[in-house]
């Protein structure tokens, strides 16, 4: 006898656009790409229009710098396409050294990168001076008396007294669980309500940086955890909030109310000594929202945390609370776009019997206009009533290749998460 339960997937990752002046530039989840050198002349000329429009946000506030030195243990080789908070503490440094020209880190290992990181190893006899970063920079860099330094936000144009968020040193707490901010917690900066015809909107935008830190006595479970939205936009522009781990979305919000937003039923395991960092990222509505508008995210309190140990008992989080992230100004940006990315739910069958393998539970067509993009994430929530342990072998094709790793069986929280870089060519692409 064949027995049938419900399974679908619903697609949860979005194209993040960026915008300076009159122009979009699409990061993160996808980038654009051209084989001219005009591009990268473009790209240039709109990261001097981001840190200087950043500059402009941290006087409005009355804000305060101030500098921390860390120290980052890289543990893998980095190059163009790679992401994550070692390519954020490797761009802190190259800022801090001069090479590279960007107001902060975006933890994602582009041209500009690699360019700043050649510049940096020649200046240091590291060859090759390629810009890839790997055993003998690694070397290099650890073996450096001073770690990356990292510069704090402001409150923005909030009006009111301007604020630094100083990140601290992660360390090993005698017992339970430590949180601290990262090194890497962003800086202030803006969120797009819209732009282009048609409109759109900021999306998985990293607001606020946190290191979770188990004791040495032994691993930690975090099953909830609350943030604390202040600043005038209101909840409802809010429309989706995300934990995210090294590019990898592991949680969806439960809850956003009266400003108070709240992730449970989690499963963060923290392995006894060690530290994992995650971030908060938020999308913005096109609507409900006006340029000029502030908002906020922090974690007030131990009490935002909850924990429990090896037996099922519960831990009491401890840190320098509350933990503040920097603030980020609304801002509503026009055409010319470098690129479009449109996305639409193809049919499928409604029934899959159990045993059956190759089943396909989701087809979509990528539209990408005016310019190529790469698909770097993407993010899939599975729901109904089959175990998320029975669905199997789940693969992701795109265009007819693969993207990304197998997965084994669907992860307990119910998101399959798959990372790469395949270029999604102009006009529909099959997913």
């Amino acid at each position: 006898m064949n027995y049938k339960k419900l399974v679908s997937a619903a697609l949860t990752a979005s194209t993040v656009l960026w915008m300076v002046g009159a122009a979009s530039l699409p990061l993160a989840n996808a980038q654009t790409t051209t084989s001219t050198a005009g591009l990268q002349a473009q790209i240039a000329a709109l990261l001097a229009q981001i840190q200087q429009l950043q500059s402009q946000l941290g006087t409005t506030g009355g804000s305060k710098t101030t500098t921390t030195t860390t120290s980052y243990n890289y543990t893998r080789d980095l190059t163009v396409g790679s992401k994550g908070a070692d390519v954020s503490a490797l761009q802190s440094l190259l800022i801090a050294q001069g090479d590279l020209k960007i107001s902060a880190p975006t933890g994602y290992f582009g041209p500009l990168t690699q360019a700043a990181l050649a510049k940096f190893q020649a200046a240091n006899g590291i060859k090759p001076s390629s810009g890839f970063f790997g055993p003998i920079t690694r070397a290099f860099i650890a073996s450096m008396n001073t770690g990356t330094t990292g510069t704090t936000g402001s409150t923005g144009s909030t009006g009111s007294t301007g604020t630094s968020t100083s990140t601290t040193s992660t360390s090993v707490p005698a017992t339970g669980l430590s949180v601290s901010l990262a090194s890497d917690n962003p800086a202030a900066g803006s969120l797009v309500s819209s732009y282009g015809t048609g409109g759109g909107s900021a999306a998985r935008i990293p607001v606020l940086a946190f290191n979770l830190t188990a004791s040495n006595s032994g691993a930690v479970t975090v099953s909830q955890l609350v943030f604390q939205k202040t600043g005038v936009v209101s909840d409802a522009a809010i429309n989706n909030a995300y934990l995210v781990q090294n590019g990898q979305v592991v949680a969806q919000y439960a809850s956003l109310s009266n400003g108070v937003l709240t992730f449970s039923g989690l499963n963060l395991s923290i392995p006894a000594g060690q530290s994992q960092e995650f971030q908060l990222a938020v999308g913005l509505s096109s609507a409900s929202t006006n340029a000029g508008n502030t908002v906020s995210f922090s974690m007030p309190s131990a009490s935002n945390v909850t924990a429990f140990g090896p037996s099922n008992t519960a831990v009491t989080a401890t840190g320098a609370f509350p933990l503040n992230g920097n603030t980020f100004t609304v801002t509503t940006v026009s055409n010319p776009q470098l690129a479009t990315l449109t996305i639409n739910s193809g049919s499928i069958g409604t029934q899959v019997t159990a045993g059956t393998q190759g089943n396909i539970v989701g087809a979509w067509t990528f539209d990408a206009g005016i310019n190529p993009v790469y698909l770097q994430n993407i993010n899939f929530h599975v729901i109904g009533s089959a175990n998320d342990a029975n669905l199997q072998n789940v693969k992701l094709m795109v265009n007819g290749t693969q993207f990304g790793q197998t997965l084994s069986a669907v992860p307990a929280n119910g998101m399959a998460d798959f990372s790469g870089n395949v270029k999604l060519n102009t006009g529909n692409n099959n997913v």
